[in-house]
């Protein structure tokens, strides 16, 4: 995002003591948001690329790039109400290539994702768990962008 930001043309750099620092007018930030969030509302959501590789880094850049070209085209207001997916908790897509698996967890069966950050309760039954986290597959871009079945 420090090299989005920079590119964009939002961030400011200079000296502060003997370091260089950046600065963001919260304004154009929120401008910048609102209008990369318009353009993609799952911008900041790093999935896998498509269904045979599982390199998160190609999403990113992609993602970085697709930014810039929204900023580009000029600012954006946020749209007043950004349509989510229903969210159904028994969603879980097995054949994305971010699918970590089942795993045990005291007394529960649980689908973990390596796309998302460890769960705020789980991560302390340690091993797996400190690593993925619960998968959120209703809501997942990879989800939508690649429908069961297809």
């Amino acid at each position: 995002m420090h090299d989005v930001a920079r590119a964009s043309g939002i961030m400011r750099t200079g000296p502060v003591g003997k370091s260089t620092s950046g600065l963001i007018r919260a304004r154009a930030f929120e401008k910048f948001l609102a209008t990369i969030m318009a353009d993609d509302p799952f911008c900041f959501t790093v999935r896998p690329p498509d269904r045979e590789s599982d390199d998160l880094a190609v999403d990113a850049l992609r993602k970085a790039e697709r930014m810039l070209a929204a900023w580009r085209r000029g600012p954006a207001p946020l749209p007043g109400q950004i349509n989510w997916p229903e969210d159904d908790p028994n969603l879980v897509r097995e054949d994305c290539p971010a699918f970590a698996g089942w795993h045990s967890g005291g007394s529960k069966v649980y689908p973990l994702c390596k796309a998302n950050g460890r769960h705020p309760d789980l991560f302390r039954l340690g091993g797996v768990f400190n690593d993925y986290g619960l998968t959120s597959c209703a809501r997942c871009s990879w989800n939508l962008r690649f429908p069961s079945g297809e």
